[in-house]
């Protein structure tokens, strides 16, 4: 792998670890929090170490790099909405006091969640590993347990009304309406 996309790799992980601590509600950090951050660290060493000695195609190095480019720009964008906001911290037992439907946000529901996503997959894609792939299937299922548990909260909560127009018109991870099917007459989009 080249040393270019191993520091970008690197990079974004570590705009990850340095701002979540400082962007989230301030609160005890759950438990599961810690385990999923432990999961991440063990995925992202194995990721170090499958990179470090994999033979991967030029072609697969620079995708990989592009995707965690791009992890980073959305993760940079939506942290900045989420600390503004104090939003609370995974697995928190605290709900939002408001919603968020600006910048990444008026597309995706969860755009962090996205950006780790689009990680783990930038990691897999660089280096092959089926060590890397399954740690990454593990987090990438927690983010989706977690969103889900997250959307039932909001749905139960005094965002309940305004929550249910937002999903309604945003993608859970990615954004809805991406792609538009050809005009047939009918006005309807895929």
């Amino acid at each position: 792998m080249h040393g270019l996309s191993l520091t970008i790799a690197v990079f974004v992980f570590a705009l990850f670890v340095c701002a979540i601590p400082v962007s989230f509600k301030r609160e005890r950090v759950p438990a599961r929090m810690k385990a999923l951050s432990l999961g991440a660290c063990i995925t992202f060493a194995a990721y170090i170490w499958a990179a470090l000695h994999s033979s991967g195609s030029p072609q697969s190095d620079a995708a990989g790099s592009l995707i965690h480019l791009s992890a980073g720009c959305l993760f940079l964008s939506a942290i900045r909405l989420a600390g503004n906001a104090k939003l609370p911290i995974a697995f928190s037992q605290s709900a939002p006091a408001n919603l968020i439907d600006i910048g990444p946000y008026k597309r995706v529901r969860h755009p962090l969640y996205s950006s780790y996503s689009l990680y783990w997959l930038g990691c897999v894609i660089q280096t092959g590993s089926a060590t890397v792939g399954i740690g990454a299937a593990l987090l990438i299922a927690t983010y989706v347990i977690l969103a889900s548990a997250e959307e039932k909260t909001l749905l139960s909560g005094d965002l309940q009304f305004e929550y249910l127009a937002y999903r309604n018109r945003t993608g859970w991870f990615w954004p809805k309406n991406l792609i538009k099917a050809p005009s047939s007459g009918t006005g309807q989009s895929v």
